[in-house]
């Protein structure tokens, strides 16, 4: 993910994943998605989003995947 010029990685360990054969609906739709573009957000300068995010310059290109397939029934 990228945040200006900043470049951010996260990991998460993935402890249980669910899957379907099926995806899920959409929570919204795609005009109300667009609605919701042209919504003022309140200005937090000069808090920065990424304040809490303390460098630690740890790289970890682990990967999660492949998952493993288990069938119950």
């Amino acid at each position: 993910m990228e945040r200006g010029e900043k470049l951010i990685q996260f990991y998460l360990p993935i402890a249980q994943i669910l899957t379907d054969r099926m995806p899920l609906k959409p929570y919204a739709d795609m005009n109300m998605v667009a609605s919701t573009e042209s919504i003022e957000l309140p200005d937090i300068y000069p808090f920065d989003p990424l304040v809490m995010l303390w460098p630690r310059h740890i790289y970890n290109d682990q990967s999660n995947f492949p998952i493993k397939v288990i069938s119950h029934g």
